[in-house]
């Protein structure tokens, strides 16, 4: 008998734990088979949730694809006068004898400002270069007399040998004949404007009366493609008048020369302009703000060379006239919307108000028929939702070809995205619906089938 009773107590139990399960599924059942006892009502109900979530979303979708469009016009046409990708800029400083930098101190830095810009705008790194430069220097040649053939700069920039074409002469890659004479590498035009020939010696200091440097011309170059990422400039005239050397060459014989190490440290950054959201514009120009006052603090002086910040300032005032004027458009929606809401729950309402007292009389509680109104109107809302989504998205499309009131015009797709998506207007408009289907219950849960 002990035995019994332990394990009645205990499938008692189990049961009792189970129970809440079991009410639910029967709830939904009972949801199930209402719904489709009345198709054509639960079919209304669901179109009632479609157009709630489609007529206050679209405007949503509308306005970003709108503020896509402007935002993408106004940085190509920065890109355009820049002559590089739009979220490109570079941060600069010139070493003074005081705080000198060399090339080591240069590319410890390059991590940190890459980090900073790409934080602070919130925009990933596409990419990231550094250069660094002697300074005007004086080339003179050999002979004697010594003639004097111009200004020119050393430079090191990183990783170039793999975007420039050697016409003539040693890759940079490989090494020359050993000794104390620098090998250096000359643009192609540059050389030929010189008459200068491959491995012809020359000297160069800060002044005739320095100490010169020797160096040798080890080859003649030209980029591979002049308005690829990687120059910040058209190098073909940014570097007509300099001379390009390898890293190690660089710290071992230009550096001893200048008391500053270096008269110019460039980091020239890349943000990815895909990830852009026209929503977060503020926060890119802000961004660039924070920016150089941060690097700034371990870097003084440094400078950051022409962010986008013309084009997005433009942008944002632009989207800012544009969605008062959405807003004013989409107040007499909204009330109609609203009325047709309330209008269809009071329909769905009045259909089932039999079946409701019916419940009533057999025990339900006016919370339980609430609560059972409230479960139909979720699972409307679990495949209205996403299909009122796509419907808002096609009426934004299709406001994309309006040229005036029911005018429409030929003109490229409108780039309507979910990055439109607008979760307080859809969350307002579950809202309205679910409170438009569950006014009219309040009062046909208090009603009996006598009653009736």
């Amino acid at each position: 008998m002990q035995r019994q009773f332990t394990a009645k107590t205990i499938w008692q139990h189990i049961l009792a734990f189970f129970k809440p399960l079991f009410q639910m599924v029967g709830v939904v059942r009972l949801i199930i088979k209402r719904q489709r006892h009345h198709l054509r009502l639960t079919l209304l109900a669901l179109l009632n949730v479609i157009l709630a979530v489609g007529l206050v979303t679209n405007s949503a979708f509308f306005t970003q694809a709108v503020d896509r469009v402007i935002l993408t016009q106004e940085l190509a046409d920065f890109s355009a006068q820049t002559d590089r990708p739009p979220f490109a800029t570079s941060v600069y400083i010139f070493p003074s004898n005081r705080a000198p930098m060399g090339l080591e101190e240069v590319e410890k830095a390059s991590k940190d400002i890459a980090g900073i810009l790409s934080g602070e705008v919130g925009l990933p790194l596409k990419h990231s270069g550094i250069q660094i430069s002697s300074g005007g220097l004086m080339l003179q040649s050999i002979t004697d007399p010594k003639q004097y053939l111009g200004n020119f700069e050393i430079v090191y920039i990183a990783n170039v040998a793999d975007q420039i074409d050697i016409v003539e002469g040693l890759p940079m890659t490989e090494r020359g004949n050993p000794g104390d004479v620098l090998d250096v590498w000359v643009n192609i035009k540059q050389a030929q404007e010189m008459g200068a020939n491959l491995n012809e010696v020359y000297e160069m200091g800060r002044t005739l009366q320095d100490m010169p440097i020797k160096l040798r011309f080890a080859g003649f170059w030209r980029s591979k493609d002049p308005k690829a990422d990687f120059w910040f400039n058209d190098p073909d005239s940014s570097l007509a008048k300099s001379f390009l050397v390898r890293r190690d060459d660089y710290i071992k014989t230009i550096q001893p020369q200048i008391p500053s190490k270096s008269r110019g440290a460039y980091w020239y950054i890349i943000l990815d302009d895909s990830k852009i959201l026209t929503r977060n514009s503020t926060q890119y120009v802000d961004g660039f703000n924070r920016s150089i006052k941060i690097i700034d603090k371990f870097l003084p002086g440094a400078r950051l060379n022409t962010p986008p910040l013309d084009p997005l300032e433009n942008f944002i005032q632009r989207s800012s006239t544009l969605t008062v004027l959405l807003l004013s458009y989409n107040l007499p929606a909204f009330g109609i919307l609203l009325y047709f809401l309330v209008l269809t729950a009071a329909i769905l309402a009045q259909w089932q108000r039999k079946e409701t007292s019916m419940l009533v009389s057999r025990g339900m509680s006016w919370l339980g028929v609430m609560f059972l109104t409230f479960s139909e109107q979720v699972l409307l809302f679990i495949i209205g939702f996403p299909v009122g989504i796509a419907f808002g998205m096609v009426i934004a499309r299709l406001m994309g070809y309006s040229s005036s009131f029911l005018n429409f015009t030929s003109r490229p797709v409108l780039p309507v995205s979910l990055q439109g998506m607008n979760f307080e207007l859809a969350l307002l408009a579950l809202t309205l619906s679910m409170l438009s289907r569950l006014w009219p219950t309040v009062g046909a849960g208090h009603s009996s089938i006598i009653t009736e």
